[in-house]
């Protein structure tokens, strides 16, 4: 199946791989850059597939990547001018196709676009395919990017790929934790786009679609059937938070990864356990959605509709059912570690985009009493 979502051409469905060469070909590219691990590249035959256009490799950087990742990948694809850039992996990945393409090698170039005092480049035509379903990053605008530890978004409209093609089989080797992270990643871009600032009717749609799929799976053993419900459900959430942005789940996650090693879905949903119900106790004094209380507690009304009147404790036990725990101190956070989470998170601009006001002496109050879960 085919249909154009937020200019992104997605391509979908059980074998959608084998399309590659035919989807390549629409471009008529000369020489095509593939951006992928060299695991994935082995794992998925995507060179031979490529027979022809003089496929070259970069496979140079790590999960979570950083900025000199990016800025690597995109002197490769300066030296190389393919036409066409195919990105291949998880979330990480495919954030790293899109820096290959759009950031400048220089580094002062590079910070100033990820800024927003310079556009981003479009050296080539991009072309991602997931093979970890819940990044979403196949129909997003954006790419997330480390630098010192410290991150940032490539976010313009142009970073949007040309084609996604997602295949839920080329997901069938992930490990079952990987499974799962992926699935509270997508979960969390569900809740959080729901319930953004930014949200309109049609990203309210797409959220509440993604999050009964992913909560009618998560928990249960991952057969082909529930690989094609988490495929499209990731999707569909990440043409959300396209539209959204994420919130306060996310700002608490991105120094819970890059400081601590927790994997990205895991560690929204550790934030989304105390957010949901501190979201609900707060809204009558805190509210800061211009669109007023009775708005916000519909939004939360949706949320408990799908997840049960106490969505925080029903989130800990799908965290729990996916085969890890909901305690923080669990995942090697302690107490020392807090403040210095809460300064990070608080000062990153997501946080600002949920329905309520986050206190700094509350938010730390509330993450000691998850360090025990």
């Amino acid at each position: 199946m085919s249909e154009v979502v937020n200019d992104v051409e997605v391509v979908t469905g059980n074998g959608a791989v084998q399309r590659i060469p035919e989807l390549v070909a629409g471009f008529a590219p000369r020489r095509v850059l593939v951006v992928a691990s060299r695991a994935a590249v082995a794992r998925t035959g995507i060179v031979a597939r490529l027979d022809g256009y003089r496929p070259e490799v970069f496979a140079d950087f790590a999960p979570n990547p950083q900025l000199a990742d990016g800025l690597r990948g995109a002197a490769v694809a300066a030296a190389a001018q393919p036409d066409l850039i195919l990105g291949l992996g998880g979330g990480s990945a495919m954030d790293v196709a899109k820096l290959v393409r759009g950031l400048p090698t220089d580094r002062d170039d590079a910070t100033a676009v990820l800024r927003g005092a310079a556009q981003p480049q479009r050296r080539a035509r991009l072309l991602l395919v997931p093979t970890v379903a819940g990044s979403g990053s196949e129909v997003t605008g954006f790419a997330t990017v480390f630098v010192g530890g410290v991150k940032h978004s490539l976010d313009h409209p142009s970073v949007h790929a040309d084609l996604a093609v997602v295949d839920p089989e080329l997901t069938a080797t992930c490990p079952p934790d990987v499974t799962s992270s992926g699935a509270l990643d997508a979960l969390a871009h569900a809740v959080e786009s729901l319930w953004s600032l930014r949200s309109t009717a049609l990203s309210r749609q797409l959220a509440l679609d993604a999050m009964r799929a992913l909560v009618g799976i998560l928990g249960r053993p991952v057969s082909a059937e529930s690989r094609v419900v988490l495929s499209a459900a990731a999707t569909r959430a990440g043409l959300a938070i396209d539209r959204t942005r994420t919130t306060a789940a996310h700002a608490f996650a991105y120094p819970l990864t890059a400081r601590l090693g927790i994997r990205h879905g895991l560690a929204c949903a550790l934030n989304l356990v105390w957010l949901l119900p501190f979201t609900a106790e707060r809204l009558s004094t805190d509210c800061q959605d211009p669109r007023g209380t009775a708005f916000v507690g519909r939004r939360l009304a949706e949320i408990s509709a799908v997840l049960g009147p106490d969505s925080g404790t029903r989130l800990a036990e799908l965290v729990r059912a996916a085969g890890f725990s909901p305690a923080l101190g669990d995942h090697g956070v302690t107490e020392a570690d807090l403040p210095g989470l809460v300064d990070a998170a608080l000062g990153h601009s997501r946080s600002t985009n949920g329905p309520v006001r986050l206190d700094p002496a509350d938010v730390l109050s509330l993450l000691r009493k998850r360090l025990a879960g």
